[in-house]
């Protein structure tokens, strides 16, 4: 097989990750009846897409890396989406180093040991070794289009990131090669940024008397309701300050896993803790509980790869 062969080439699994399957688990996607995440945007948060990913005919392309490597995920925020496909990235590293008030609200977050964090990339920096980041061939993700008019619910949802148009390349290209297509990607942000645009307790546009301490529903303000203090943890730090949540982080292997050996190898051995060093595989093989142990059964569904 070449090194950059088309990733659904096979859906072959290796035993240690596709044993830890539900059994019961359906094999054709339902319909889209879930709500999505809830929005944690200042009400006057209106961002433009960027204009490089929107097609001819005004639908926005985006890439997914984590949760959205399942289509049933991927349709679960977007209903309409069109054109689910895998795709590669260069440039980035991905990381579970972000924390998600929506994993403490649906009770999968365990404060105690430290099992908080979700994903998001990173660019890399001058001095990173892209082959350690991300293979010689790139990252693999995946890729959909949504309407236009729905831009708007998605960067509400995601307002803790940067939402940055960036390079993909189709699966199955040569090494390095790309027409310069872009879509949507959820990049690493900053505390102090998403406080600055989206925090009404700390920019005194919240409700009471207006000053700091007002009420606030924003990502920064909920965490700290729930003991947490960053939405973003550093580049480098070891051990961890934070390591992946669970039920999240078997949903999102088990989708790898679905989209063939090529994107689970991918998922397994290019995506770090927050250390930036300790691979998923390796969290994996010390920690093989993780794979072991479903979802909530409420949740069975919208974790189930």
């Amino acid at each position: 097989m070449p090194p950059c062969a088309p990733t659904r080439a096979s859906r072959v699994a290796p035993p240690s990750v596709g044993a830890s399957r539900d059994r019961a688990r359906p094999a054709r996607m339902p319909p889209p009846a879930r709500a999505s995440p809830p929005a944690r945007a200042s009400p006057s948060y209106a961002p433009e897409c960027p204009p490089e990913a929107v097609r001819d005919d005004g639908w926005v392309g985006v890439v997914g890396i984590g949760s959205l490597l399942s289509e049933r995920s991927a349709r679960h925020t977007s209903p309409n989406l069109r054109g689910f496909k895998t795709v590669r990235l260069r440039g980035y590293r991905r990381v579970f180093a972000h924390t998600a008030p929506v994993f403490f609200e649906r009770g999968i977050a365990d404060g105690k040991s430290r099992e908080i964090s979700s994903l998001s990339m990173e660019a890399l920096e001058p001095g990173d070794d892209p082959r350690e980041a991300h293979g010689p061939c790139g990252l693999v993700a995946t890729y959909f289009e949504i309407p236009g008019a729905e831009f708007p619910a998605l960067a509400a949802r995601e307002a803790e990131f940067e939402l940055r148009a960036v390079t993909y390349e189709d699966d199955g290209d040569d090494e390095g090669s790309s027409d310069g297509k872009k879509a949507i990607l959820c990049v690493r942000s900053s505390d102090a940024a998403y406080v600055e645009r989206h925090c009404e307790r700390t920019r005194g546009t919240g409700g009471g008397d207006g000053a700091r301490g007002s009420k606030c529903a924003c990502v920064a303000c909920v965490l700290r309701g729930f003991g947490e203090e960053r939405i973003w943890y550093p580049r480098r730090r070891s051990p961890p300050a934070v390591y992946p949540t669970r039920a999240y982080a078997r949903h999102c292997v088990l989708a790898a896993e679905s989209l063939g050996p090529n994107a689970l190898a991918s998922f397994l051995d290019h995506t770090f803790l927050a250390d930036r060093r300790t691979t998923l595989r390796t969290h994996l093989e010390r920690n093989p509980s993780l794979m072991e142990t479903p979802p909530p059964p409420e949740l069975a569904e919208r974790y189930g790869g």
